[in-house]
């Protein structure tokens, strides 16, 4: 398997402005955090290199189910100001779109390619007897 760059990678700021623009957050100190699930369950885990042993061992597994946004009253891990990522991403999409005209929204390519596109049936045709 060959390891990939990303096409996109966005850290918290990058994220934590995004759910504040889709919100219309635009002041405040705001804590970003994850609402994970978790469960757990025995496993046969092969004892030894060569799988003819195997132990029965406790196992995790985790779920990212959710991104949450709660008001902070101070800074802290994981705590964004709202109005410091407005002015960081407005100066960003200003610095991007200065001399290039705006182009109208498209859909994604990763969109447009799972979505399901009709396909004309072929007509049957019935001879006469």
């Amino acid at each position: 398997m060959t390891e990939e760059k990303p096409h996109v990678e966005l850290g918290w700021p990058e994220i934590a402005a995004m759910i504040f623009a889709a919100q219309g957050i635009t002041s405040g100190l705001w804590r970003v955090a994850v609402k994970v699930r978790f469960a757990a369950m025995m496993m046969q885990m092969p004892e030894d290199g060569n799988g003819t042993n195997a132990v029965a061992l406790p196992t995790s597994v985790t779920a990212l189910e959710a991104i949450a946004v709660f008001p902070a009253q101070e800074p802290g891990p994981m705590v964004f100001d709202a109005a410091a990522l407005l002015s960081l991403t407005s100066r960003k999409s200003k610095s991007k779109t200065k001399g290039r005209p705006v182009a109208a929204p498209s859909t994604p390519k990763r969109i447009a390619r799972s979505e399901h596109k009709p396909v004309a049936k072929p007509k049957k045709t019935v001879t006469a007897k």
